[in-house]
């Protein structure tokens, strides 16, 4: 984290912004009136309100039976001046959501029905003719950028002036740190859709985030999307959109996921986060040690994580290959020492693309605009699970220059051995272990929709790990799954079971 002057310099709203009025508005909805609930969005929306309600008071937040179409009714979406959806200048909503897969219309359920109706659809919205500016849908589907939808086809005809629009091309987990990371790489110097971006990978990296900007131009779009990171009450043009997402399956070979348990079953003691002296991390990689280019190149957490912005990425281009970027990235690990006090695989490799068009009809195919290789850490002969744990992820831009590194890393102090007993008789085996995240899932989804059912498993995501969430890593046993909540609603979860806690 960078040391802050005051607390304005951590204020996302700009300075030369008219008053702080009609800033933030938010909905959250865990119990709907048509479909299945949901656990976490009242603690999403939370992770968002609590940060920027240090400098304003937010216009409104509305919850479950409290959320109801008009909120997004083009002709009371800014009643009296104060509520709805176009009456702040940042509005936030987490929920359900869904995306037509012929029309490209979005659609979200409601926590209760008004004028008959508890169903919103993008279609019927007009945004941005009032205040809204920067739109955050935390829902499933919300800005599809595959299969041919495109920004563009879903919210041109909503848009009356909004900049920016945070989303995911495909469905995503039910999380409570959605809003909280937000903030959180917001505050490592990144521009609002890198932030958004990178917090949705630290919840699961099987999920594509996606956000889109606007612009009268191509090239005003492109410097809103890249480099936007402070609100700005100015309503967009929008003539042209230009939209970043992360590829939801990897490239080339990827590690394959571990399903056995270690030979030698242990808790991992951790070392406690050691503190990371900022000017030498900027000496490790070659930057500049002045205060100033410290805090635009480098962020240190609390945690001991760690993250270094080495170059600005070249303009996208064309596909570099994978055997190009790996190679650059195993490079950097050797150069840089970073499986110096830990162990590391090879994980993965998912690309970031970019592309525009515009409302003429003109615009660009998908380009890569970064490659993110990560590397894993390895604990006791079997990788590490947690998401935003244990990971070396390295950038590499569309010709093939490290861009960035980050280290989420926790190096382990010893090895305290368990007995297979102590798992308890139907932990002792892959088998048993594979049974008891079954049995974990049905729990999951009764709790969900009320019944047990089975729900399918995203692939790749089961895996046998660490979790290096404490001071004590456990070996645990994850899964993702797809809960069908109803009325064409899929919602994701991640399901752990316990193996030697």
């Amino acid at each position: 984290m960078a040391l802050l002057d005051s607390l304005e310099a951590a204020n996302p709203l700009r300075a030369t912004a008219a008053a702080a009025a009609d800033m933030y508005g938010f909905c959250s909805i865990e119990t709907f009136a048509s479909t299945s609930g949901l656990r976490y969005t009242h603690e999403d929306a939370q992770g968002f309100h609590d940060y920027v309600a240090q400098f304003t008071t937010p216009n409104f937040w509305f919850k479950d039976q409290n959320v109801t179409p008009w909120v997004w009714d083009k002709n009371y979406d800014n009643y009296q001046d104060q509520f709805g959806f176009d009456a702040s200048c940042v509005s936030y909503h987490s929920g359900h959501g869904d995306m037509d897969r012929n029309t490209g219309v979005y659609r979200a359920p409601m926590g209760a029905a008004w004028n008959g109706a508890d169903w919103i659809y993008s279609d019927a919205m007009r945004l941005g003719d009032n205040n809204a500016r920067y739109l955050f849908f935390s829902t499933c589907l919300s800005l599809r950028v595959h299969d041919g939808m495109t920004p563009v086809k879903t919210w041109h005809g909503a848009n009356g002036g909004f900049r920016m629009l945070f989303g995911f091309e495909t469905e995503s987990i039910d999380d409570p740190n959605y809003g909280k990371y937000f903030w959180e790489e917001w505050n490592k110097n990144k521009a609002f859709s890198k932030a958004w971006m990178d917090a949705s990978w630290r919840i699961d990296r099987h999920q594509a985030p996606s956000v889109m900007a606007c612009g009268a131009t191509d090239v005003e779009a492109r410097n809103r999307l890249d480099n936007e990171r402070q609100f700005d009450r100015t309503a967009a043009t929008p003539s042209f959109y230009t939209w970043r997402w992360f590829d939801p399956e990897p490239r080339g070979a990827r590690r394959s996921p571990n399903a056995e348990l270690p030979d030698r079953l242990a808790v991992a003691r951790l070392h406690a986060p050691a503190p990371v002296e900022r000017g030498a991390l900027g000496e490790r990689f070659g930057l500049s040690t002045r205060s100033a280019s410290l805090d635009a190149h480098v962020s240190v957490g609390e945690d001991g994580f760690w993250e270094a912005r080495l170059a600005h990425p070249a303009e996208p281009g064309a596909d570099p290959g994978v055997r190009t970027v790996r190679l650059a990235a195993e490079r950097a690990v050797e150069r840089y020492g970073l499986a110096d006090a830990v162990d590391l695989v090879f994980d993965e490799v998912r690309y970031e693309h970019v592309a525009s068009a515009g409302t003429d009809g003109s615009g660009t195919e998908a380009q890569v605009r970064e490659a993110v290789v990560t590397f894993r850490q390895v604990v006791n002969g079997i990788p590490v699970t947690s998401p935003g744990y244990g990971e070396v992820r390295v950038r590499v831009d569309s010709g093939g220059t490290v861009t960035s590194v980050s280290d989420t890393s926790r190096p382990v102090a010893e090895l305290i051995e368990r007995s297979r007993a102590d798992a308890g008789p139907d932990l002792e085996s892959a088998d048993g272990v594979e049974n008891a995240v079954d049995a974990a899932v049905r729990r999951r989804v009764r709790s969900v929709t009320g019944e047990a059912n089975d729900a399918e498993t995203v692939a790749g995501s089961a895996e046998v790990g660490y979790d290096l969430s404490g001071s004590y890593a456990d070996v645990v046993a994850s899964r993702t799954v797809r809960v069908d909540c109803g009325e064409g609603l899929v919602k994701r979860y991640r399901v752990q079971v316990p193996v030697t806690a």
